[in-house]
């Protein structure tokens, strides 16, 4: 163990040097609109370093324990390079046009009430919109904050955290954990004997398994995935149907089934179908008072799916119950009103949500161009919002 513990002196030093480093990109912004962000890379590179150091003590006073040793290590090395990848990054290419949708975001998160500190938003994504719970970095990508069509899909992620571990410690949260807690459990028992009924049959092995995975997408991620739906519906209100339309026809191939009818049958998968989201989506505007909004997407919605060469396979509605999504967006409704958070008033809409409903009016509109609507608007918009 003598090369090893002679290593891992080496090695921890060097660790330490780096998360001194990261500190020092961390702190060195000004922007009010990152304190948060910087205070928790702060915060996680100062336990990092803390362990390390505490972790090369016990090395100088029991080399024995260099193995015990080499896992702190190792892990340490992880949250060290997750805090780099994500939030120091974040921070490091931090522009003008962050600090603007910060500003949008933060008034999105008044209008609706949002009950948790606002996530920092970066353009830093190299895919699509997401969001990290751990740091309250929501990342969009590259210019993304410059147009209206994919806003709507902030509300979506503002939902991530709601149903987080630190959302739950909220008490005004309450009602949404136990509503999401109650569907995940009502979706488990209702699978679970539908792989009883399968086994009495004596029924193929392949369907019980199926059930199994269908299972374990709908407890681990798909509940979660429907309730951001709900909830960026509850709170953009059609825009949000149709920035979901837009985002599936953009990346979806309609040769195939693709993500449209996607039903798992081998391994799991962390988004359920794209027909299956609409679904959802299309309820919750029913719900709250947009059934012509809702039917005028639906039909959209059914015309892209009738261009393309995607179908359902025979497995669809036993993966997912027409009833079971129904029932998800009543329910998740009713704990958005129950938390004390504000849903789209389709007659007196809020000022942002209201402007992401205009941007799809003359995003359809024959009679008006749509890129130079846009522009102005959004100079419009951060003249109005501090």
């Amino acid at each position: 163990m003598v090369i090893v513990a002679a290593y891992l002196r080496g090695a921890i030093g060097h660790a330490i040097k780096r998360a001194r480093d990261l500190i020092e990109i961390a702190q060195t912004g000004s922007q009010l609109e990152f304190r948060v962000l910087q205070s928790k890379c702060t915060d996680e590179l100062n336990e990092a370093i803390i362990s390390l150091a505490q972790a090369l003590n016990s090395l100088e006073t029991a080399p024995e324990k260099a193995s015990i040793v080499a896992r702190i290590y190792q892990a340490k090395v992880r949250q060290i390079a997750n805090v780099e990848r994500v939030g120091v990054f974040a921070l490091k290419n931090a522009s003008s046009d962050d600090v603007e949708l910060n500003r949008v975001l933060t008034a999105i998160c008044r209008e609706v009430r949002y009950p948790l500190v606002t996530p920092t938003v970066s353009h830093t994504s190299q895919d699509y919109f997401e969001i990290s719970p751990i740091f309250g970095l929501l990342r969009v990508p590259l210019l993304e904050g410059r147009y209206f069509l994919h806003l709507s899909d902030l509300y979506h992620e503002l939902c991530h955290p709601l149903l987080a571990l630190t959302g739950s410690t909220n008490p005004r949260l309450d009602p949404l954990s136990e509503a999401f807690r109650m569907l995940k459990n009502e979706r488990g028992v209702a699978l679970d004997l539908a792989a009883v009924r399968v086994d009495r049959r004596r029924g193929s092995p392949d369907m019980a398994y199926r059930y199994a995975i269908w299972r374990r997408c709908w407890v681990e991620t798909w509940c979660e995935e429907f309730i951001c739906d709900a909830f960026g519906a509850f709170c953009a209100g059609p825009a949000f149907g149709w920035t979901n339309l837009h985002l599936c026809f953009n990346r979806t191939s309609f040769q195939s089934n693709g993500k449209l009818f996607h039903t798992p049958t081998e391994r799991p998968s962390s988004h359920p179908a794209d027909d299956a989201r609409m679904s959802v989506i299309l309820h919750v505007l029913e719900e709250i008072g947009c059934q012509p909004e809702a039917q005028a997407i639906s039909r959209a919605w059914r015309e892209f799916i009738a261009s393309s060469d995607a179908q359902k396979n025979v497995h669809f509605h036993i993966c997912y119950p027409p009833e079971a999504l129904s029932s998800l967006a009543k329910k998740a409704v009713a704990a958005f009103h129950a938390s004390g958070m504000i849903g789209l008033d389709i007659e007196k809409p809020q000022p942002i949500a209201g402007l992401l409903q205009s941007a799809w009016e003359i995003f359809w509109s024959p009679t008006q161009s749509y890129e130079t609507w846009e522009k102005d608007a959004r100079i419009e918009l951060l003249n109005q919002i501090p």
